[in-house]
């Protein structure tokens, strides 16, 4: 048994004890916090550092056409709903707790301020968030999402219209100003489009194929131009050439084939004058064409596909006409008699001139409408085959990604 003495200095000696192990955690927290601790004060220091940050940074962008609505090719624009995916290596927040990340105001960190300048008008139901991806032995990488739709303007190439495929692009810059933000694309994971959205599928058909370029081009930070970095990414859809062959050109074919007929007509007064009223007619007819088919197609400085072959038939009524009109002259004067007088006589050789006509008029009509629909099955034969080769590419090119990629996703 222990005696009372022994008794209280064992127990003054575990009072010490606890006394010092208490003082020494105290010492032990406040170093810690003092060298670990990020209170809102340190919060603000890092997104200073994080803002005020002039390094070259390589912006990683991902972007997916969620859904791709109205096209109006008059107007050279598309209704558009986008997600957009950037990130880069933020070294401000190496050292940062993930639990602390809450207390960051990301207004006040460094962003690429990412910009649509192709967007007609404002930008609608967009989103932001973030998130910060952190690996051990690497610099944090910040993730930014992007969710937005709007009426973006695209300048569309309508020459082999329409047989044409046309490219919808969304263009990002960076507002930073004075900075080296370059907007690549993403090296582990390639630009999509969700098909089921895809609303102008009765006019068009969408291709499997994004394709995606960094450029340079001129910017405008206050009244300052200067050289910035342009990322564009761009799906493909192309046209569904069959409603203008059935509407335009195979009516147009019947009427050039309808002023062919005229000259079954027999060669007298009344003939004449039926073939020169209704050429007259046929000839208003094509134009109207013309007129009403401008309508799909915004004001141009050249000719597409379909204006050539609806410039020939104008041009090929207005030569039907002046023929019907020469033919009526040549056939119903003789020489020799008083054209003030009402004794009109046919000409012997009226029907041989109706015939050479006839073989004129018809042999060129015909040998324009094999060439035109040779060149038509060409141009569209070339079309399909670009855009198979584009797919085969992107197949392949998404099944075959770069493997040496690091984990964090960033290439230096």
């Amino acid at each position: 048994m222990f005696s009372g003495d022994t008794f209280d200095d064992i127990v003054q000696c575990i009072q010490d004890l606890n006394h010092s192990i208490n003082e020494n955690r105290t010492l032990v927290t406040e170093e810690l916090a003092g060298l670990f601790k990020f209170p809102d004060d340190d919060c603000t220091d890092i997104q200073h550092q994080s803002n005020t940050r002039r390094d070259n940074v390589r912006v990683q962008m991902k972007v997916m056409f969620l859904e791709i609505g109205d096209i109006d090719t008059a107007k050279q624009c598309f209704d558009c709903e986008v997600f957009a995916r950037a990130k880069w290596k933020e070294p401000a927040l190496k050292h940062i707790k993930p639990a602390r990340m809450a207390k960051l105001n990301w207004s006040e960190m460094w962003t690429p301020e990412l910009d649509v300048t192709n967007v007609n008008g404002l930008i609608n139901n967009q989103q932001i968030w973030y998130e910060v991806d952190f690996r051990e032995g690497r610099d944090p990488v910040v993730i930014m999402r992007w969710k937005f739709s709007g009426n973006f303007f695209e300048n569309m190439e309508l020459q082999k219209f329409p047989v044409d495929s046309q490219k919808l692009s969304i263009r990002f810059q960076s507002r930073k100003e004075n900075s080296g933000v370059f907007l690549v694309r993403d090296q582990r994971e390639l630009s999509s489009i969700l098909f089921c959205s895809f609303e102008d599928a009765h006019e068009f058909d969408l291709c499997t194929h994004v394709e995606t370029v960094t450029t340079s081009t001129k910017g405008f930070h206050g009244d300052l131009a200067q050289t910035v970095c342009e990322f564009v990414v761009s799906c493909t859809v192309m046209r569904k050439w069959t409603y203008y062959v059935w509407n335009v050109c195979l009516v147009l074919l019947i009427l050039a084939i309808l002023s062919v007929c005229h000259f079954s007509l027999p060669a007298h007064l009344e003939g004449h004058l039926v073939r020169v009223i209704d050429s007259l007619l046929l000839l208003l007819t094509t134009v109207t064409f013309k007129f009403v088919t401008a309508r799909n197609l915004p004001t141009i400085s050249y000719l597409t596909l379909l204006d050539l072959y609806i410039l020939e038939n104008v041009l090929f009524q207005a030569i039907m006409y002046c023929v019907y009109a020469s033919l009526s002259h040549t056939q119903m004067y003789m020489p020799g008699y008083d054209e003030n007088k009402y004794d009109f006589k046919p000409n012997p050789d009226g029907r041989y001139y109706d015939f050479l006509a006839l073989g004129i008029t018809a042999g060129l009509q015909f040998c324009f409408n094999i060439i035109y629909g040779i060149a038509f099955l060409v141009t569209l034969k070339k079309t399909k085959k670009e855009i198979t080769e584009k797919d085969t590419d992107y197949q392949r090119l998404s099944e075959y990604m770069k493997p040496d990629v690091p984990e964090d996703g960033i290439v230096q």
